[in-house]
């Protein structure tokens, strides 16, 4: 299992392609960031701000589609 610590360093400081199982049991890969440089600007510098009702839930930077999205950590698969 991946560590939220080493997801999140990853995330900060380069663009990743995440492939996670969704809860309908699909497979996805996504291109997402938490670098500033790539998010809108009323974000930078305001860091990552985990779900306080799902601390397992990590929001990201969805690269293509240009929104917030998440994956479960426990989802992840590389």
């Amino acid at each position: 299992m991946y560590q939220l610590n080493d997801v999140l360093e990853q995330l900060k400081s380069s663009v990743c392609i995440a492939k996670f199982k969704k809860a309908d049991g699909t497979i996805r890969e996504m291109r997402c960031t938490l670098v500033d440089t790539y998010l809108p600007e009323q974000y930078h510098g305001k860091g990552m701000l985990l779900n306080e009702t799902d601390r397992n839930a990590v929001p990201v930077w969805d690269m293509d589609l240009g929104a917030w999205r998440s994956f479960r950590l426990d989802s992840l698969l590389e």
